[in-house]
């Protein structure tokens, strides 16, 4: 087992090679990793934004109130049991032009300054640790802005052997749940994490860790990845722009691991039933195709679009029970059938890949509740297990040439995290 560690300043050079190498107009504020702090993106705030020490301290004269908003609540509501006065509370409603005060959840909290006259002076909303939504009164006028506090970003890293699930040998190499998800995520157009993984593949991980004021407050981005299947190596690299922005996620080569299409319609369910040219169908009893794949699971299991697409039929279509037919472009068509339900689509609609669009069932020719998908290239049935996915959108041009050189340091990074060459202790 490989718990996760912050590298050691004897062992970063190549991972801080890596950053100081993204992007040529960064190379301001060195950006070291482990212990050391990573700049951060300027905030996109005015320059007039209240300092941490503004947002936190309030003089002796003045007094503070907190209260918490309620099912029900609407801004009038939630102020006025903080002793705000009807006139602010309307001024406050006229100046959020972008909903930052008056669009919140219940739960949220909510703090009020007064002058020691009892006028208000600052309004805060908490939105989470880091970050506030601040209304102060400048010149007369109520100015409402977000505020986000200085974070600090560390680099750790993991290493692990699949023995069982993603999940739990990524726990037991220490990754927190939200690393585990994200990782699944990158790889989700390639990787069949529930029939694919064997003992013994391996993964590799860079990420951020998150720290305020000294306490870690959680995980950031992966900052690069490995695993290793199926006698295949898949990379992941993050691309960032010159704001530290996420554009997007790469391999070595530079292919955008973002597909056009999800390699499955559902989540964690067995295949019954792969694509074949010769099957003994259950119902007609006699050998036939099985031009898509049947994934079996429960009724009411949700079936996602596997891409982009517009529905060009959702009804009732013979054996195919309740089907859903998603045209994706002029080449790709996919089917999904023996639905119990649709999802809310309608024909001539559009789709996102991964939003629900029906629920498996066992209507139409179906012995019982499981899904048929298919996959068609200009008309013809393909494998939807093995036919290869177009890329969602190539790499910006004017990044291509710094993402070269970043991919080549963060690969020599995610090699020296081999268990055998002893990271911390052998760098050099």
């Amino acid at each position: 087992m490989h718990l996760p560690r912050l590298l050691s300043l004897s062992a970063v050079a190549g991972v801080l090679a890596l950053l100081l190498t993204s992007f040529n107009s960064q190379a301001q504020g060195e950006q070291q990793l482990a212990l050391i702090q990573l700049p951060l993106p300027p905030l996109a705030t005015p320059s007039q934004a209240p300092t941490l020490e503004q947002v936190e301290s309030t003089p002796a004269a003045q007094t503070a109130k907190q209260v918490q908003a309620r099912k029900g609540d609407v801004l009038e509501t939630v102020l006025k049991r903080a002793g705000v006065d009807v006139n602010t509370i309307y001024a406050l409603a006229q100046a959020d032009r972008q909903k930052l005060l008056t669009r919140f959840r219940p739960g949220d909290d909510f703090a009020v300054t007064f002058d020691d006259a009892g006028r208000p002076i600052e309004i805060m909303r908490h939105l989470n640790r880091t970050t506030r939504i601040v209304a102060q009164q400048e010149r007369g006028r109520w100015q409402i802005r977000k505020v986000s506090l200085p974070v600090d970003i560390h680099i750790a890293s993991a290493t692990g052997t699949i023995s069982d699930s993603l999940y739990l040998s990524g726990k037991r190499a220490g990754l927190s749940d939200k690393i585990i998800m994200n990782l699944a995520d990158l790889y989700q157009w390639d990787i069949d994490f529930a029939r694919q993984l064997r003992p013994g593949d391996t993964f590799k991980v860079l990420y951020e860790q998150r720290y305020l004021n000294g306490e870690l407050i959680g995980d950031g981005r992966i900052i690069a990845a490995e695993i290793h299947t199926s006698g295949k190596t898949y990379r992941a690299f993050l691309l960032t722009d010159k704001q530290n922005e996420t554009i997007g996620y790469y391999d070595e080569k530079g292919r955008n691991l973002r597909k056009a299409f999800m390699r499955n319609p559902v989540d964690h369910v067995r295949i019954t039933s792969r694509f074949t040219r010769k099957r003994w169908h259950p119902i007609h009893k006699k050998w036939k195709a099985h031009r898509g794949v049947d994934y079996g699971g429960k009724t009411g299991t949700p079936v996602r679009a596997t891409g982009n697409g517009k529905v060009i039929f959702k009804g009732w279509k013979g054996g195919y029970g309740r089907v859903v037919f998603l045209q994706h472009g002029r080449k790709y068509t996919t089917v999904y059938a023996h639905l119990s339900r649709f999802g809310r689509i309608k024909q001539g609609g559009y789709v996102k890949q991964g939003q629900v669009i029906g629920y498996i069932g066992s209507t139409g020719w179906a012995t019982g509740p499981h899904l048929h998908y298919e996959f068609r290239i200009n008309g013809h049935h393909v494998d939807p297990l093995t036919v290869r996915f177009p890329d969602a959108g190539p790499m910006p041009k004017a990044y291509r040439a710094q993402f070269k050189q970043r991919a080549q340091h963060l690969l020599a990074a995610l090699k020296r995290l081999d268990a055998d060459t002893q990271l911390a202790a052998n760098f050099e």
